[in-house]
């Protein structure tokens, strides 16, 4: 996920400003649960980190990054998409995304419009874990993502939107993607279409 401001700050903020703001508002790596984090800063602005697997990690897999410029990026390669598995984890990614939006208003001072992007990049095979629905099939296997990368990007014009209706189309994307149309799980998110 990447929410990138229409208009930078007019002087970048200092790598020890953005680790601050970062502390202030107890922003979590991606996603959102951890007990136990810690932010630093790096050569972009600073990151907020998964203490649990820092050990583990030789690239950036469980992190939210804020920039000097004020970007924000938050990267999961182990809870949402993991051993050739795209999980099922749109509450977390509506969550997470509601939390960057807060920070981005309240401790950047972003102004809409804002961008927003949101993907999972080499997924082609992957296994697609969708929820269990007996009114859709109890027993439909899962299916398998047929794009290497799913990428979908928003305007965002208001930064106290509903977060998981915002990303609805991005949800869809992923589900049309593996094969499925989401809205024969869900209907009850789509409003009922009038004729013409």
């Amino acid at each position: 996920m990447r929410i990138i401001p229409s208009t930078p700050p007019p002087k970048p903020w200092s790598r020890t400003e953005v680790k601050a703001m970062i502390d202030r508002a107890r922003l979590t790596p991606l996603p959102h649960y951890y007990e136990s984090y810690f932010s630093t800063t790096n050569e972009f602005g600073a990151v907020v980190l998964n203490c649990r697997n820092v050990e583990a990690q030789n690239s950036a897999e469980q992190i939210t990054q804020v920039t000097r410029f004020g970007e924000i990026w938050g990267i999961d390669k182990r809870s949402i998409v993991g051993k050739s598995r795209i999980k099922f984890g749109e509450n977390r990614i509506a969550h997470a995304l509601n939390a960057y939006l807060s920070f981005a208003r309240d401790q950047l001072g972003l102004q809409a419009p804002v961008t927003l992007m949101a993907g999972l990049t080499g997924v082609q095979g992957f296994e697609f874990q969708h929820p269990m629905n007996n009114q859709v099939g109890p027993h439909l296997s899962n299916t398998n993502c047929n794009s290497p990368n799913i990428m979908w990007e928003t305007t965002v014009d208001d930064l106290n939107v509903d977060s998981r209706r915002m990303l609805l189309p991005f949800f869809d994307m992923v589900w049309d993607t593996c094969g499925l149309a989401r809205s024969e799980w869900f209907p009850e998110e789509y409003p009922q279409q009038g004729p013409g």
